[in-house]
């Protein structure tokens, strides 16, 4: 019998976002070689550059990004998801808050502010 996928599952959705982001990642690295790796270092390069308790959403420094040209805009831009989760592990950011976005293709979803530590 067919099992119906409940939707408020939260670990179901969260699983499905970790998927959703790896894929754009792949495609951004198979369209633009090394492309995660060179996103990472602009990144890091970026952040040490910002004050101590610099507050940011990823949008912000995707947008710095494509101001400067600096990367190739991936097909999706859930190839940048990485970015924070890294940052988190290796004790440069830390979660702030959630705000809405300002990219208006986004229809104004809550995203994360980070905060450099």
């Amino acid at each position: 019998m067919f099992k119906q996928l409940d939707i408020f599952d939260q670990a179901a959705g969260e699983s499905l976002a970790i998927a959703g982001m790896e894929l754009a990642i792949e495609t951004a690295n198979s369209e633009h070689p090394k492309w995660s790796e060179r996103c990472w270092q602009l990144f890091y390069q970026w952040l040490n550059k910002k004050p101590r308790y610099y507050e940011f959403m990823i949008e912000d420094f995707r947008k710095y990004l494509y101001d400067y040209d600096l990367i190739e805009r991936p097909r999706s831009d859930r190839a940048f998801g990485f970015i924070s989760i890294k940052a988190v592990k290796m004790n440069l950011v830390t979660f702030s808050r959630m705000e809405k976005v300002k990219n208006k293709k986004a229809h104004a979803t809550p995203a994360s502010v980070w905060r450099k530590v």
